[in-house]
């Protein structure tokens, strides 16, 4: 899956990864994941191009409830483009703007 990117954005996927590895291990608040995703999406957000499934699994909180509010984040920092004036937050599955890519 990383053969295609470049060696500096493998660095980043893979701390990335270790962080949330980290993250979970750890009893971690609800306050303290919510900086961290926010942080995350707004610094690297090319690393946050998901699809509809990849984008649901971002944004359970370690409680298992769905953050709304990072969902919307995703569709505000991550550049997937515009359909009918509405901000897209995933690259295939249904949309936030109404359609289906």
């Amino acid at each position: 899956m990383l053969y295609f990117l470049k060696k500096r954005y493998k660095k980043k996927i893979v701390y990335k990864l270790l962080r949330v590895i980290k993250m979970k291990k750890m009893k971690i608040s609800y306050k303290k994941w919510v900086e961290h995703k926010e942080y995350d999406i707004t610094h690297y957000p090319e690393m946050h191009r998901h699809t509809y499934e990849e984008l649901r699994e971002c944004c359970i909180t370690p409680d298992g409830a769905i953050d709304l509010r990072i969902i919307d984040l995703h569709s505000e920092y991550v550049d997937l483009g515009k359909n009918g004036g509405a901000k897209c937050d995933v690259i295939s599955g249904p949309c936030s703007c109404g359609a289906w890519h």
